[in-house]
């Protein structure tokens, strides 16, 4: 068995679209609802993007899966590359996944995505269950190079806001009272750079 079938709720809780391609066409439909319902299940894990896990059962591997970013593939799904079908009234995306290549119809692009092959899934890397460097056995051998996808939140500050504040309360911080229009040009000072 697939070893992303036997854990699908479990992806689909996190917000990874899972879907199983036709093993001898690589066919799969991907629909608007659910992309749309897998995106907030991710944003509510703090994620900003999720994955097409898209698995066949071929050969017997447990691990005959891909695992794509879903934000190197979305410029694919787009209103033009829908279709609408009449035997039961639904939109869909049809795609097809051949030899690690990825195609959605209508567009006029394949997608390369066989490095997303055999992927560790994320709910893989969430679990502690793995082995400390002490308990490796020496003889063992690992395969080194997987892509790892990382997001990383950058906070902004409003400018305006920053401004309005400075221009009630003046320049000194009310917590350490650190002065920033007195050091301000002060190159030599370690507290001198320009703050803004």
């Amino acid at each position: 068995m697939s070893i992303v079938e036997a854990n699908r709720s479990e992806l689909e809780k996190v917000g990874e679209y899972v879907i199983r391609a036709n093993a001898s066409t690589g066919w799969f439909a991907v629909f608007p609802k659910k992309l749309e319902a897998c995106r907030s299940r991710a944003r509510a894990q703090t994620r900003t993007d999720f994955h097409l896990v898209v698995y066949r059962t071929v050969e017997g591997d447990e691990r005959d899966h891909w695992v794509i970013p879903f934000s190197l593939v979305a410029q694919e799904f787009t209103e033009a590359s829908l279709t609408h079908s009449a035997v039961n009234g639904v939109d869909r995306w049809n795609c097809t996944l051949r030899n690690g290549v990825m195609h959605v119809t209508h567009t006029k692009r394949d997608l390369d995505c066989s490095q997303f092959h055999w992927q560790p899934l994320i709910i893989e890397a969430r679990r502690s269950d793995a082995a400390l460097p002490e308990e490796v056995a020496e003889h063992e051998a690992f395969a080194e190079g997987n892509v790892t996808s990382i997001s990383v939140n950058r906070y902004e500050r409003d400018a305006g806001a920053r401004t309005q504040c400075i221009a009630i309360h003046g320049p000194v911080c009310a917590v350490c009272r650190f002065d920033v229009a007195a050091h301000r040009n002060d190159p030599g000072s370690a507290q001198g750079k320009d703050l803004r």
